[in-house]
């Protein structure tokens, strides 16, 4: 790719007059202004150094604490990504996307100026990851939750407790009484108050929770989901009923089922959380928790612009609210 250095030597001209023709700024001659465009063919200016002359990059972060072949393969937070990518186009911000980044090398990009603020996608992150952030002052908004975290940090999330203990406490009100739970990874928040939700549920319907019903997917892969399945449905007394921490694994318990013979909701009941599209696509259609993925990206880029731009320093902010969508694949168990 070539650069206004290359264009100048190329047009026998100085570094100044290229900047000149280029930006039309200032008096140049017709003939070098010809010679300077010939030579600029295939050159791209760089605009995020552009703007940092100005004092900004305009590129906000987006930082992902999972593999990125789980990150692509999850449907919410393809969503999220949606979101933030709108919200950002709005105030003609763009977007670096940073996969497992160290915290010292965040901060470095934050002093550098190569990102004006940083989003958190997930909270699958070293325990003083957050403290140390905010104690070299960068500019951050955390999309979910972090459970191991005390300081007051401005985050966009739902009440993930809530609504599982709602999830699990539907299937309990429709007769199922062995309940299982495929979690992902507890060192995302998510993950681990959904279980909290679910475990609560239990506990206040008169349920002992029985802790071979709880399966943890470390690494979150469809594989792994589908192992989990296939370990509660082999079980000598079986579960009646499984909730899943998102649809993806909702939706293993289906595979699971068939390779053994057994068939949803007929045998089996099922609940996810995320209401993706995938829920409504697949027969029957999956009993899910619809939770607003779009504007959690959305409303957590807009918050973090509004940090950046006005340094306002927001208030702790509300849940988002979720439902239940009702759909084919719970029924009561079997006598």
């Amino acid at each position: 790719m070539k650069t206004i250095r290359d264009i100048a030597k190329e047009a026998g001209v100085s570094v100044s007059t290229v900047s000149r023709v280029l930006n039309n700024s200032g008096y140049c001659s017709s003939e070098t202004r010809m010679k300077v465009e010939r030579a600029a063919v295939d050159y791209y200016p760089n605009i995020i150094a552009q703007e940092m002359v100005k004092g900004s990059s305009k590129v906000i972060g987006v930082m992902v604490s999972h593999t990125a072949e789980y990150f692509f393969q999850n449907p919410f937070y393809s969503e999220v990504l949606l979101g933030i990518c709108d919200a950002l186009k709005e105030k003609q911000y763009r977007l670096l996307l940073l996969m497992n980044e160290k915290k010292e090398d965040l901060v470095k990009l934050f002093y550098h100026r190569q990102i004006e603020g940083l989003l958190l996608m997930s909270a699958k992150m070293d325990d003083n990851m957050l403290e140390y952030l905010q104690e070299k002052k960068l500019r951050f908004v955390l999309i979910g939750d972090y459970h191991e975290c005390s300081l007051p940090i401005v985050k966009v999330d739902i009440d993930n407790e809530k609504y599982a203990y709602e999830a699990v406490s539907y299937l309990v009100g429709i007769g199922h009484k062995r309940i299982g739970y495929i979690s992902g990874p507890l060192s995302n928040g998510a993950c681990y108050t959904r279980m909290q939700g679910y475990r609560r549920a239990l506990e206040d319907c008169g349920i002992q929770v029985k802790e071979e019903y709880i399966q943890i997917c470390d690494s979150g892969t469809e594989r792994e989901a589908l192992n989990a399945a296939k370990k509660l449905l082999y079980m000598p007394e079986r579960v009646t009923a499984v909730f899943g921490f998102n649809d993806t694994v909702a939706i293993s318990v289906y595979k699971a089922a068939e390779d053994l013979g057994l068939s949803v909701p007929e045998d089996i009941s099922v609940v996810g959380f995320d209401d993706s599209k995938i829920a409504s696509y697949v027969s029957p259609t999956l009993t899910t928790v619809s939770q607003p993925s779009y504007e959690k990206g959305y409303g957590a880029a807009q918050v973090l612009l509004d940090i950046v731009e006005n340094e306002n320093v927001t208030k702790p902010l509300p849940a988002l609210s979720c439902y239940m969508v009702f759909r084919k694949s719970c029924v009561p168990p079997k006598s």
